[in-house]
């Protein structure tokens, strides 16, 4: 790791961490049967270059700075090495001495100016925010500060690379960062694509973020400021001046073996973009690009349009087309107005997917599309040019048997549907009716969720992956941070249940928000009034108050209330009140926590030992949670509950409502919710239990609501990449989920089909 950091990670992870970081150099041709040399921490390098058969050395860069290594080699890789010492030129002046004539050096290094350190996150020396933008003036003043390493700017590696004796020089800028190199474009050439879509960016400190980085980098483009913004560099230094051809590298390192490649893009003698090469990073996936030919000549067979391929030695080859991606193309058009054009282009891409290939069943009108024998899960905007004579598809790499049609129809929507929303071509709503997917929505986007989770190894690599990763809300909470006062902040954002135990509630805004303030926190702050802009809700009922206009705040006595918005776009509200003279106001949102509410219910506190009955051990856990529906309670549910209350002393049941079993079961509950509430109530391991709001029901809602230490479930979710994911947010919130063994035992649903069918 580049950061120096210690982390305990399994094989599997290490080699998963390793196989990311190989995309620095991964795509070079390395001379086999040469010598490598890896200097200093360097993962997977070393790998690598055995791998392609050269003999390997790997040393530190005291080492090779002390003159003690002996070459000379055909290639080194050093990653991030001069930041480590405070004698960088030397360093690679010593490296120079090592390489042969034909030889070359590459070179990963830091941007201290990079665009994620812009958008806050922290240095991964100083590990804290900002330091490398003002050069380290704030760490390392004097003598007797600890040197712990330092970024450079593209600028001052260029400077210290001529001193050392690098004449000749290719500049990569590397995306998203040295660890996850997804992307490597080399000066002077720039993407072609949307990188909002193809980028997931990585983060040292992800909790320091306050902008998101894929949106800032197509203004980057068009200023010119792209490469001097890039997280990190690779720089190809040979000293025969014989560069590689090599335009751009996209690496789907994070994938498993077989489906792991590099796509490479090579210019000509003059630099222009030429051939596309596609090459299997590990031999598992050699058969894989064969596949790919043979899935653009099944989609040719049925109409579509797709690039001139070959397989060349073991490389699929294309080459460069010259036009944009039908992402682009949309969004283009968007920005200019054409709502004809762009609704053509999607009607024709829809078109173009249900022609894709034999169909198995038709549509039946009932929400249900067309179900294709063999589904190409990439018939997506960012995988197809728009040219002249329509639209041409490529890297048609995953084919599913039997699918519906609808889950690229829905994936095309959600690639475009943002763009078009926000230059008023057409609502996302709309467009989904359009395309008639309202209705099958959640099941057609389960599909490609399970297998993009299972394709990138998102649940068994959470851990590694988690580190890294974003939470949109810290996001959105620390720029709010940043545009208030820190006393104006916290009355705004945090304190926002401050007043009102002598002040009256009213809640504005009757959306979304609103329903999950009243499913979370009504029982514990009463409301007076719920109001809202909308005509046609005033009138309606919620929670069941009266929805009222604005108006209605003007006949109440001043500082007699305090308002909440509960709006997601609380800006314009705040103005409204404002203009009416209304400043005790504050601003709900649901996926934050708000500590110093009122609880939802008192928690004993934690059992001294000498309390503890039979000398029983002190339990693992205080607060544990379980939820479920619990409909015909049985045998499964009591050891579910008698196992949690083994592991805490305080077990609370969240009941899910019978709105909510319909909801998001899509079946009716046996026993209405009341009974099965006190069913659950009534059992002796269980100490509160909760019918829990249907628009308040997931994990981060209950933890907001119960703040418990412990969540226990059953193990047939513990590769679940949502869950995984809820463990991670529970985790930074000091909690946990426990995923306890699968055990066959009776079964609701066993129960219910024994009833329908009279057996019981």
């Amino acid at each position: 790791m580049t950061t120096g950091e210690t982390m305990e990670y399994s094989k599997e992870e290490q080699t998963f961490l390793a196989h990311m970081a190989q995309g620095l150099a991964a795509w070079a041709t390395l001379p086999a049967g040469g010598r490598g040399l890896v200097v200093g921490m360097a993962t997977g390098m070393a790998e690598l270059f055995a791998a392609r058969g050269l003999a390997v050395t790997e040393t530190g860069g005291a080492d090779v700075a002390a003159g003690t290594v002996t070459g000379p080699f055909d290639v080194i890789v050093m990653v991030a090495e001069p930041e480590r010492t405070t004698e960088p030129v030397a360093l690679l002046a010593a490296c120079r001495q090592l390489l042969a004539p034909h030889g070359r050096l590459l070179l990963g290094m830091n941007n201290r100016l990079g665009l994620r350190y812009f958008c806050g996150d922290a240095d991964v020396y100083t590990d804290r925010s900002f330091d490398g933008l003002d050069d380290y003036f704030q760490v390392y003043k004097t003598s007797a500060d600890t040197f712990r390493g330092r970024m450079y700017s593209r600028a001052e590696i260029r400077r210290m690379l001529a001193a050392a004796g690098f004449a000749h020089q290719k500049w990569f800028s590397v995306l998203t960062d040295l660890e996850h190199p997804m992307m490597l474009i080399a000066e002077g050439s720039l993407p072609r694509e949307s990188l909002e879509r193809r980028l997931f960016p990585t983060y040292h400190r992800p909790a320091h973020a306050f902008l998101m980085e894929e949106r800032l980098y197509r203004p980057l483009i068009e200023e010119g400021a792209f490469h001097a913004m890039a997280n990190a560099y690779l720089i190809e230094c040979p000293v025969d001046a014989a560069a590689s051809d090599v335009l751009e590298v996209t690496s789907s390192l994070d994938r498993h073996n077989e489906d792991a490649f590099l796509t490479i893009v090579r210019g000509d003698a003059a630099g222009r973009p030429a051939r596309v090469e596609k090459r299997a990073a590990f031999p598992e996936g050699e058969a894989r690009l064969q596949e790919l030919l043979s899935h653009h000549e099944d989609l040719r067979a049925h109409g579509l349009q797709t690039v001139a391929d070959t397989m060349e030695d073991g490389v699929y080859a294309m080459p460069f087309v010259d036009a944009p991606t039908v992402q682009v193309w949309i969004e283009r058009q968007a920005e200019a107005g054409n709502r004809a054009g762009v609704l053509a282009m999607l009607d024709h891409f829809h078109d173009a997917i249900i022609a894709s290939s034999d169909h198995v069943s038709e549509g039946d009108g009932d929400g249900h599309g067309v179900v294709l024998a063999r589904a190409y899960l990439d018939l997506v905007p960012i995988n197809a040019f728009a040219v002249d004579d329509g639209v041409m598809f490529f890297d048609q790499e995953f084919v599913k048997e039997n699918c519906p049609a609808d889950v690229m129809v829905l994936r095309m929507v959600d690639f475009v549907g943002g763009a078009l929303q926000q230059h008023g071509i057409i609502r996302y709503e709309d467009l989904m009716d359009r395309y008639g997917l309202r209705a099958q929505a959640d099941k057609l986007r389960k599909i490609w969720d399970t297998f993009a989770t299972e394709l990138r190894q998102v649940a068994t690599m959470m851990p590694v992956r988690a580190p890294h990763e974003r939470d949109l809300s810290l996001i959105e909470a620390n720029r709010l941070r940043c545009a208030y006062p820190e006393r104006r902040y916290r009355e705004l954002f945090v304190d926002i249940f401050d007043g009102l135990d002598d002040k009256e509630l009213v809640v504005f805004g009757s959306g979304a928000f609103a329903k999950r303030f009243v499913a979370g926190y009504s029982g514990r702050y009463p409301i007076a009034h719920i109001v809202d802009n909308n005509a046609a809700k005033q009138g309606t009922e919620l929670g069941g108050l009266t929805i009222e206009s604005p108006d209605v705040l003007a006949k109440l006595p001043a500082q007699s209330f305090k308002v909440l918005i509960c709006v997601k776009g609380y800006l314009a509200i705040a103005r409204q009140l404002e203009a009416m003279g209304i400043t005790d106001y504050a601003c709900f949102d649901p996926m934050r926590d708000y500590p110093s509410a009122r609880p939802a219910f008192e928690v004993p506190a934690t059992p001294a030992p000498e309390a503890a009955e039979d000398d029983a051990p002190a339990k693992k856990y205080h607060v544990g949670y379980v939820a479920g529906v619990f409909d015909l309670f049985h045998q499964g549910h009591l050891n579910l509950l008698r196992r949690a209350k083994a592991q805490c002393d305080f077990l609370v049941v969240g009941v899910v409502s019978d709105m909510g079993v319909t909801k998001y079961k899509k079946v009716e509950p046996f026993v209405p919710e009341d009974e099965r509430l006190n069913i659950v109530r009534a059992c002796r391991y269980v100490d509160r239990a909760e019918i829990l709001p249907t628009e308040f029901a997931g994990i981060r809602d209950a933890w907001h609501l119960f703040h418990f230490d412990v969540m226990f479930t059953g193990s047939d979710y513990q590769k679940n990449a949502g869950w995984l994911s809820e463990k991670e947010f529970l985790k930074r919130n000091g909690a946990t989920i426990v995923f306890f063994p699968y055990t066959q035992s009776t079964s609701s649903t066993h129960l219910k089909s024994l009833i329908q069918e009279k057996l019981l």
